[in-house]
């Protein structure tokens, strides 16, 4: 019984693989998560290896897992009471640099108790998310003027600035710009060009696991802003992976943020569950801020 880990992420995908595909969309950020460093390799979200993990009881199956890539958060499955504190104990005994954990807010307030205990750290709120599963679509009616078009290559630079901007703008944790050249030649990337052929909105999925894909990034560029356009290029896009053969299309999108989530609801996305993202500070560094 205990924690098994490795940084192969192949390995994770065929052990913990059936748990996580089980639930594909409670899972979805292991599983897109994993499923990337496989393909594009270790760095693909930073300089740090990627470490992945599951547990499991006595001769049993696995119960529970995690993955790790530096620098962003951890990102938890549910767990089963026992495994939390040996999982603080594993990350804390072998140096990990843990900038803080994901997961539903039950599990994600357990390991953060066992970590800062450890660490003698504070965990504090960052983010709290509600993931959307798509129920039925329903497209823009009217769609605003002009057209979505797959980004290609051309469009690279625009795109990486894109999402750059979503990430400061969102807080997002993201490797989409490390990946961007493979996510470009999968076709994962509409873009929405105005009725002067111009790009103003940008979104994309994620690799296809059991069936589902996750939308994101989801961004309309500032001047361009509530003219409908990034429901035009989410609907698009939901329209393609739809068309494709996907058959289960996943988002997250922040709670405190009521425009995103009334504009999903309104495009056919239901609420499926809320998850949280703790960051961890030095209770040293805490105590000098005024």
């Amino acid at each position: 019984m205990g924690w098994t880990t490795t940084e192969q992420a192949q390995q994770f995908l065929d052990v913990a693989g059936p748990l996580l595909r089980a639930d594909a969309a409670s899972n979805t950020v292991l599983l897109t998560a994993a499923a990337s460093v496989a393909a594009n390799g270790p760095a693909v979200f930073g300089d740090e290896p990627p470490l992945f993990g599951w547990w499991t009881s006595a001769d049993g199956p696995v119960e529970g897992a995690f993955v790790h890539t530096p620098p962003f958060p951890a990102q938890l499955t549910a767990l089963p009471g026992g495994a939390v504190d040996p999982l603080a104990d594993l990350l804390a005994g072998n140096g990990r640099p843990l900038a803080g954990v994901g997961a539903a807010a039950p599990e994600a307030d357990a390991f953060a108790g066992a970590w800062c205990a450890r660490r003698d750290a504070i965990a504090e709120l960052e983010l709290r998310l509600r993931l959307y599963r798509l129920v039925s679509l329903r497209e823009p009616a009217p769609a605003p003027p002009g057209r979505a078009d797959l980004a290609t290559g051309s469009d690279a630079p625009l795109v990486r600035a894109w999402i750059e901007s979503f990430a400061r703008e969102t807080g997002a944790v993201m490797g989409a710009t490390r990946t961007l050249d493979d996510r470009l030649a999968a076709g994962a990337l509409t873009l929405w060009r105005d009725a002067t052929d111009t790009p103003v909105a940008l979104a994309g999925y994620t690799r296809e696991i059991a069936g589902a894909r996750r939308l994101g990034p989801v961004y309309t560029a500032v001047p361009h802003r509530r003219h409908g356009y990034g429901a035009a290029v989410t609907a698009a896009t939901c329209r393609r992976a739809l068309d494709g053969g996907t058959s289960q299309l996943l988002l997250y999108a922040d709670i405190d943020n009521p425009t995103s989530n009334t504009l999903y609801r309104r495009l056919g996305f239901a609420p499926v569950e809320d998850r949280v993202t703790l960051r961890f500070r030095p209770r040293a560094q805490a105590a000098r801020v005024p």
